[in-house]
């Protein structure tokens, strides 16, 4: 147990806040306790993820060829020049050769370059 030297009092310029004590960190104030800004931002910033995610899948299913095996409705793969090519649609991601990247454009090259 550490030797907090500060009273947990509340702060003279806050007065709902109390100082950090190490030694009980569950019932430390956090900044998010202080504004519910940074809560609506994550908020928002999940929203618009979940949001796009469904997006991305809407657009590969549309755009599908029928070569992919689908593992899940999020993953998918196929063979191209004998390596396997794997596919996240709802990330735009996948995988090649030991690599991982993003964006469609680059995998359509890699997938017409070396079918």
């Amino acid at each position: 147990m550490s030797n907090w030297p500060f009273p947990l009092a509340p702060l003279p310029d806050k007065p709902g806040r109390v100082p950090f004590n190490p030694d009980n960190f569950e019932e430390a104030p956090h900044m998010s306790d202080d504004d519910g800004f940074w809560k609506a931002l994550a908020k928002h910033k999940k929203e618009k993820f979940d949001a796009d995610r469904q997006k991305f899948l809407k657009e590969a299913i549309a755009k599908d060829d029928g070569g992919w095996i689908k593992h899940t409705q999020w993953h998918w793969s196929r063979m191209v020049n004998g390596k396997r090519l794997d596919y996240w649609p709802s990330r735009k991601k996948f995988q090649y050769a030991g690599k991982v990247m993003r964006g469609l454009k680059a995998m359509n090259k890699l997938k017409e370059k070396n079918t």
